[in-house]
C-alpha cells in the first residue's frame, strides 16, 4: 500500500563513517598540530644522516639515522620508515 503522507520525506540514513584507513590516529594528528606550530622537524623518508644529530626542537624520523642523537626535553618520533642505529637522548 502506498503511503502518500510520507512520499516527499526522505527515509532516514545512518550517518557515514570515513574509511578506517583515511582516519588521522592521534598520534599522525598531533604530529600534523604540531607541524602548523612549528614545533616538529621531520627527517623524510629517503634522509639518511650518519654522525650527531642535535637540537632544540620534537623531531620525527622517517628516514635512516646512525650515530648519536641529542634532543634534550623534546620528543623523538621514529615513523613507521625510521631506521635507528644511534645512542638517543630525548
Amino acid at each position: 500500500m502506498w503511503n502518500w503522507n510520507n512520499y516527499d520525506e526522505p527515509s532516514p540514513q545512518p550517518p557515514r563513517r570515513p574509511a578506517e584507513a583515511n582516519t588521522p590516529s592521534k598520534h599522525n594528528t598531533e604530529i600534523i598540530r604540531r607541524e602548523k606550530m612549528g614545533q616538529v622537524a621531520i627527517i623524510g623518508q629517503s634522509i639518511q644522516i650518519k654522525g650527531e644529530l642535535t637540537g632544540n626542537e620534537d623531531l620525527t624520523i622517517d628516514g635512516t639515522v646512525e650515530g648519536n642523537i641529542q634532543l634534550k626535553d623534546n620528543s623523538l618520533t621514529i615513523g613507521p620508515n625510521g631506521n635507528i642505529k644511534a645512542d638517543i637522548n630525548a
